[in-house]
């Protein structure tokens, strides 16, 4: 099956460090592959530009939003769009970094959009788990036991007539952003 452009593309891989998602017995966790992606794509960033550019934002407009914590992090008066950036620096500490989606957390708000009785549906059982997040900062999340409960879940969604929803194993990508 070819991706079309209006599926939803879930992307889920198993993690080695289970306190990093608050879960005991759930080793896969799930994020949007979009969110993901960008998430990557801004650790790769080196410089400021190209970090306003992946955030899809002009340069002046960027500053005009952001000026004051830039100056702050690079220590100039007039940063430029070459000054040096550091991702993991600003992540979840400043607003500029706010403007990347947190993945699992854009997973969470998506999936929990559907009917509860797909959520709830009594095969699930205990093999995903619901973590809702909180205002104080902790991620929302969905994890699960095995990649046979993810599959499982992708069943019961199509079952449901929710045919756009697709989720695809990528153990790497979901490692590179599953600790940020």
């Amino acid at each position: 099956m070819t991706a079309q452009e209006s599926d939803l593309v879930l992307v889920y891989g198993e993690v080695d460090s289970i306190d990093v998602v608050d879960a005991t017995d759930h080793h896969f966790v799930i994020v949007t592959r979009d969110a993901a992606e960008k998430l990557s794509a801004a650790r790769d960033c080196r410089t400021w530009g190209e970090y306003a550019d992946l955030c899809g934002k002009r340069w002046d407009d960027f500053l005009e939003d952001y000026g004051g914590e830039v100056q702050d992090l690079t220590g100039l008066e007039e940063p430029g769009p070459d000054a040096p950036f550091e991702f993991d620096r600003i992540y979840g500490l400043y607003y500029a970094g706010d403007l990347i989606p947190e993945p699992r957390t854009a997973a969470y708000e998506v999936l929990v959009k559907l009917p509860r009785a797909v959520r709830q549906d009594s095969r699930l059982g205990d093999l995903l788990e619901w973590n809702g997040g909180s205002p104080a900062g902790h991620i929302a999340s969905v994890t699960a036991q095995s990649e046979e409960a993810i599959r499982l879940f992708e069943r019961i969604i199509h079952e449901a007539g929710h045919g756009r929803y697709r989720f695809e194993r990528n153990d790497t990508l979901v490692d590179r952003v599953a600790g940020c």
